[in-house]
């Protein structure tokens, strides 16, 4: 802890007004920091940029007349294998390749003991597709080589693709190739393929697209990628309710992103938010004593590629806050806040460290944090002190699609060895901790296109978190129809529910207008305070016109005090209305 002469004259003074707000004087609360970040990079979605020849996916023959016989055996042809004229009992494997014979037998072995017809066919041919699709080696032909089938055995050629050539169209400044794990004449592993595209389009000025085309040779399948240059650069503004009642509802925001080609392709962004005070008074930037808005924050993000599926990620975050409050007519005290991070990641690839493991991405790094804050009572020094956490970061982040949806979830560990221990105590904060968070997503495609998200955000501690660590079970980025004032908390979690509408096009081509019904629910709970119960409803909308405007809107209906000791905070039957607003240029 840095004690300033301020502070050690000030500790009674301190004393003082801490007492007249415990006496009920002013209502406090705990209250999380604020971080308005640049927008992350987005993340395609798993498989997206990769089109797959989908012909073994269409339905068959659905004629189930029998051809008067009974099967009595299967028996897979490889390539270079001619139709046998023994017969076969059961499920013979033949010279295929690297298929699973064990789940090959196991798929085809209902088919055995059936009459022969077109349908079965049909239906045997998809489920040895079906088998290699699942495997991730999708391109696969199964044909019916000429045979005579009327002892009962069934013969089918099955014919794995290879990659032939990689072909890129489009202009682009360094060969795309060299970030592609797949060579000629390699089995085409589809999961693998993904991986490599969903590396190469976390740029966001840059679209690549793989596409399969027939090869020259007979077994190979080419490779097109075609890669679409975007802007390189992009300018943004917008606006927000989303602040808190000490500090402002209003916020506005200013920033810019660009990619740095010549610096193999380094993403920087950057982004100024401030409350009503600085856009009023834009010399307080320079956050003078005298002149200092209630809320102010910058915040940039580095994300420098190091090699193929790997990234380092630094990001930079600057908050000050001043708060005020009247303890008595006349007497105000003031605290300014200052909160200074910076994380640097390092972001991996599990397949490149377990080849063949394709489960999203690994982060590992640290990440230093001080805050500071100043009292003042009637604008006399009561005094200061700084904290600081240094603190190590473990993470593991993956997106499942399925048949029916999407799943995404985003684990972290975080330890702090016990860096700045007093400081922290004073605070009555604990400098030793381990915690983790949880994020997960799970989109499903309900009938109707209707679409259901649910969404859970929680965490875990073993001790009490200092203040740049609590979360708050309340806003629109959490519990909607209640703010982040309604407490902060050291463990917790936020379970929401959307009911997505089928989205419409005001001008067709051009926009989406997504609605939505929400349901909530919120829990807080740190040692010393009462829990955070929440639980809210409502309905709101998500309009994107091109790449040039956003808005976001939610209208909440509170089912809970948040805190019934305090009526300053969000009560039962409270509505809060949430938007967000930019434009991109």
């Amino acid at each position: 802890m840095n004690l300033t002469p301020a502070t050690q004259r000030g500790v009674r003074p301190l004393a003082l007004a801490t007492f007249l707000l415990t006496l009920g004087v002013a209502s406090t609360h705990a209250q999380v920091i604020e971080r308005n970040e640049p927008p992350a990079p987005p993340r395609p979605a798993a498989g997206s940029a990769l089109q797959l020849d989908q012909q073994s996916l269409q339905p068959g023959s659905t004629d189930a007349t029998p051809l008067g016989a009974t099967v009595s055996g299967i028996r897979l042809l490889g390539p270079a294998e001619g139709a046998s004229r023994s017969p076969a009992s059961g499920v013979q494997i033949g010279d295929i390749g690297a298929a699973d014979p064990a789940a090959l037998k196991q798929a085809l072995a209902p088919f055995v003991g059936r009459p022969l017809s077109r349908k079965l066919i049909s239906d045997a041919q998809a489920a040895v597709a079906k088998i290699y699709r699942d495997s991730g080696h999708p391109f696969v032909s199964v044909t019916l080589p000429p045979h005579d089938a009327t002892d009962g055995t069934l013969q089918l050629r099955v014919v794995e693709f290879r990659l032939g050539k990689v072909e890129v169209n489009g202009a682009v400044a360094s060969p795309l190739e060299s970030d592609l794990r797949l060579t000629g004449g390699e089995r085409i592993d589809a999961k693998k393929l993904s991986e490599d595209l969903d590396w190469l389009n976390r740029n966001p000025y840059r679209q690549v697209q793989g596409t399969f085309a027939a090869g020259d040779e007979l077994g190979t399948s080419n490779l097109e990628l075609t890669v679409t240059e975007l802007k390189p650069w992009q300018v943004f503004a917008g606006y927000s309710n989303t602040g808190t009642r000490s500090t402002g509802k209003d916020r506005y925001f200013l920033g810019a992103a660009a990619v740095l080609k010549p610096l193999n392709n380094t993403l920087i962004s950057y982004q100024l938010t401030g409350d009503t005070d600085f856009w009023r008074k834009p010399g307080s930037i320079t956050l003078d004593e005298d002149d200092r808005p209630r809320y102010l924050s910058h915040s940039g993000r580095v994300t420098i590629p190091l090699a193929p599926r790997q990234a380092l990620e630094i990001l930079g975050n600057y908050v000050a806050t001043r708060q005020e409050q009247d303890l008595l007519p006349g007497l105000t005290l003031r605290t300014d806040s200052t909160t200074f991070e910076v994380p640097i990641l390092y972001r991996t690839a599990v397949s490149n460290l377990f080849d063949g493991h394709y489960l999203g991405d690994l982060t590992f790094g640290v990440e230093f944090k001080r805050n500071k804050q100043e009292t003042y009572l009637l604008g006399i020094p009561l005094g200061s002190n700084e904290a600081d956490v240094l603190q190590f970061v473990a993470g593991w982040a993956h997106q499942i699609p399925d048949k029916f949806g999407s799943t995404s979830f985003d684990l972290k560990i975080k330890a702090n060895p016990g860096t700045d221990e007093d400081a922290w105590e004073l605070r009555g904060r604990d400098a030793k901790y381990v915690y983790g968070s949880l994020d997960v997503t799970r989109v499903t495609k309900l009938g109707g296109r209707l679409t259901w998200v649910a969404q859970f955000s929680g965490t875990l501690s073993s001790a009490d978190l200092p203040d740049t660590e609590q979360v708050a079970p309340g806003g629109f980025y959490a519990t909607r129809g209640y703010t982040t004032d309604d407490g902060a908390a050291d463990r917790g979690f936020v379970f929401r529910n959307e009911l997505r509408l089928p989205s419409v096009a005001l001008f067709p081509g051009r926009d989406q207008l997504s609605p939505y019904f929400f349901l909530d629910y919120g829990y807080g709970e740190s040692d010393g305070s009462p829990d955070v119960k929440l639980a809210s409803f409502g309905a709101g909308l998500d309009y994107r016109y091109g790449q040039t405007l956003s808005v976001g809107a939610a209208f909440g209906v509170a089912l809970r005090d948040a805190n019934s000791a305090n009526p300053n905070l969000t009560e039962k039957n409270d509505t809060t209305f949430h938007l967000r607003a930019s434009l991109s240029f």
